[in-house]
């Protein structure tokens, strides 16, 4: 099974490929330029191993709380490329252990889409307080 794990966040971000008995990863760093490298880290990884996106068959992304930004970009880029490319889309419990990742994802139900579980409301803007009168 050809799958692409994206996971944004562990400490240090990465996308990993499992292609049959090939397992490979893509180390991002620093934080601050997830959005810019996350894609061609995933292309990158295809390339070095001569695996089309036609012939994925799975994307999973780590789905836990995490760092507002980075959960975002890595749920975002999940579905989107599970989108794209029409395969299955799978969340992965932040803590499974890499040995027991293809396992886990074979065994998950895929799902039309992820929402970010950031593990409590999302607080994005602060409530606008009216200013001072003159």
């Amino acid at each position: 099974m050809n799958v692409v794990v994206i996971d944004t966040i562990s400490e240090p971000m990465t996308v990993r490929l499992f292609a049959g008995k090939v397992t490979d990863k893509v180390t991002i760093t620093p934080r601050t330029v997830l959005s810019e490298r996350l894609l061609p880290a995933v292309d990158t990884l295809l390339a070095r191993h001569g695996v089309s996106t036609g012939q994925l068959e799975r994307i999973a992304v780590v789905n836990a709380p995490g760092s507002f930004t980075s959960l975002r970009i890595g749920i975002a880029t999940a579905n989107a490329l599970a989108y794209a490319t029409g395969c299955d889309l799978v969340a992965l419990p932040a803590d499974t252990p890499i040995k027991d990742q293809p396992t886990a994802i074979a065994a998950a139900s895929p799902v039309d889409r992820l929402v970010p579980d950031y593990g409590r409301e999302a607080r994005i803007t602060q409530p606008k307080t009216p200013p001072p009168p003159p």
